[in-house]
């Protein structure tokens, strides 16, 4: 007995230092590999690429757009920002009460994307830290599971334009169990309130309250009590979300001639949602979760789950989070399928798409990957499992952030998107504000071949623009100036009528992928034969159009070239006409 004893004694002592190893190595994995994560950027400074779709061609810029036009602040709904589209409300734009617009108003437009891409990043790891080490991993011998899973967690490649919408949603899980418990401190309420600061009203406020919901449900049909402070606690979210949305909200209730061209979705255009592309659609969700979200692959966690299932005191929780992906994944995947039948019968479902669900999946899987590999802990057979799975997803997701990959090969010298100093090419811009000589307010200009925030940004006014609501009217009229183009090619034309949220020049010869807004120096692309309208572009008061392709024979289509702007350090290559 005595010997046996000894013997316990013993492999428990080098089982504990083993663990205390492991929690060690962990730590230093996660360092290193957050070092990896931001040196780019310090590394290449305002040579670093930064995400393009939806955040320089869209979200990020117009922050600064606000910040330039002086009524950022402003929630009136007579207040407009006159360099786009000839004077778009204000309250067309995002709002100002958010942390990623405080992060541009003080630090500017790039380094406040660097610095709130940093802390939210970081952020992510302590929100999943928190919430797995008091609910799902307890205890210091699993701890390196903890540090890892957040690790991954944190490298998923987000929007930064959504703040921490993903990042923060662990967090806020815990805030809210701490609530059901009786455990809430001060500073879990002060998180309540700072949340719908820093997230995105249109993906985060529906699926997250409607998750929490079900929870508060499920909390009553198990303990047949209900929690008042959890139902003020999800008051007090919706009421921060209007109160900082205030202006969206009014322009959606401004009275007068301003019509949504929302209200004019039709996304099924030139064909009914089809079988095949849902189901297509609902596995990609699955098993790489959506773009917008933060894709990955998930194979390894499902596998996880799998294996864990063996072990019947955790089986039930793990499968539970993985039918609530399966049928969020169903659901994003047959969505159009609803929007088609029932968006003729509600406006509603038009015009404000209610498919953000998919935000919720990188949470959910992670917290998954933290229950099996928990109860895999269980087992000294699937222990040694434990930091292979860990590593692997660590690596996969790592490997899955668009950022990283191209600024790591800009570093190698192997570039395929451009910098952000290249992208917006502000010294080529200043050389044509300088060849019109006028002042920016008097005149207005198109582009061509490349994204109108990047002419937006350069202070010029413009026509065009990428908005997610602007005023009806404006596109009909806008679209008189594409009509013979859009004529050429039908899937341009559905395109514009059916979505129509970038209002661009488009050209039958370029397309409509985004390529076609990346025409960059090294293509030298010729347009052989461009139909545009001139004199509804002059009726909408356009001067001049930039266009990154050359125009073979603009005289056909009422264009007069200027001048060729060529910039070393730019990515373009740009063809200044005017309108005669």
């Amino acid at each position: 007995m005595h010997t046996n004893y000894n013997g316990i004694t013993f492999t428990s002592r080098m089982h504990t230092q083993k663990t205390k190893q492991l929690n060690q190595w962990a730590w230093i994995i996660s360092c290193i590999i957050m070092m990896l994560h931001f040196i780019p950027y310090l590394i290449l400074w305002d040579e670093a690429y930064i995400r393009l779709h939806d955040t320089l061609e869209g979200e990020w810029i117009w922050l600064d757009i606000l910040k330039k036009s002086g009524v950022a602040w402003k929630i009136d709904p007579q207040a407009t920002i006159p360099q786009v589209m000839n004077g778009i409300p204000r309250n067309a734009f995002p709002t100002a009460y958010n942390f990623n617009y405080l992060f541009v108003e003080i630090f500017g437009t790039y380094t406040g994307y660097i610095l709130n891409r940093t802390f939210i990043h970081l952020f992510g790891f302590y929100s999943m830290y928190v919430f797995l080490k008091n609910h799902i991993v307890i205890g210091e011998q699993r701890r390196y599971i903890v540090v890892l899973i957040s690790l991954a967690f944190s490298l998923v490649p987000v929007f930064s334009v959504f703040g921490i919408t993903v990042m923060g949603q662990p967090l806020l899980l815990h805030v809210f169990l701490n609530i059901l418990t009786r455990r809430s401190t001060p500073l879990n309420w002060l998180y309540l309130c700072i949340f719908p600061l820093y997230s995105s009203l249109v993906w985060a406020a529906m699926p997250i309250i409607l998750s929490l919901v079900i929870i508060g449900i499920h909390h009553y049909i198990k303990h047949k009590t209900i929690s008042f402070k959890f139902i003020l606690g999800i008051h007090i979210l919706i009421g921060v979300y209007i109160i900082s949305n205030l202006s969206m909200f009014l322009l959606m209730l401004q009275p007068g001639n301003f019509i949504p061209h929302r209200v004019a979705y039709n996304f099924y255009i030139d064909k009914p949602p089809q079988l095949f592309n849902s189901i297509l659609d609902a596995l990609m969700h699955f098993l790489i979760n959506h773009y917008h979200v933060g894709t990955f692959l998930t194979l390894p966690i499902l596998l996880a789950v799998l294996v864990s299932t063996r072990y019947r005191s955790m089986k039930f929780q793990a499968m539970v989070i993985i039918y609530f992906i399966i049928a969020i994944s169903l659901f994003q995947g047959f969505y159009s399928f609803i929007e088609y039948y029932l968006g003729s019968q509600i406006n509603f479902l038009r015009s404000f798409r209610l498919n953000r669900f998919s935000i919720l999946l990188p949470a959910l899987w992670l917290i998954a990957f933290a229950i099996s590999l928990s109860q895999m802990y269980n087992s000294l057979v699937f222990r040694k499992l434990i930091m292979p799975f860990l590593i692997a997803q660590v690596l996969i997701i790592l490997s899955a952030n668009d950022e990283i990959i191209h600024n790591y090969r800009t570093i190698l010298g192997v570039q395929r998107f451009p910098t952000f100093k290249q992208y917006m090419a502000e010294e080529q811009f200043d050389a044509i504000k300088k060849h019109i000589g006028k002042e920016l307010a008097s005149y207005r200009v198109v582009g061509l071949g490349f994204c109108p925030t990047i002419t937006q940004y350069n202070g010029f006014y413009t026509l065009d623009s990428y908005q997610t609501i602007y005023d009806l009217n404006y596109k009909k009229a806008f679209r008189k100036i594409i009509e013979a183009e859009l004529k050429k090619n039908d899937s341009i034309r559905y395109y514009f009528d059916g979505w129509g949220n970038r209002c661009y020049l488009y050209c039958s010869e370029l397309g409509k992928d985004f390529s076609s807004f990346m025409i960059s120096k090294y293509q030298n692309k010729k347009i052989l034969n461009l139909e545009i309208n001139t004199e509804a572009l002059k009726s909408l008061g356009g001067n001049f159009v930039i266009s990154s392709a050359e125009i073979v024979n603009p005289e056909k289509t009422g264009l007069k070239l200027e001048k060729v702007f060529e910039e070393k350090n730019s990515w373009w290559k740009l063809y200044l006409y005017s309108v005669i």
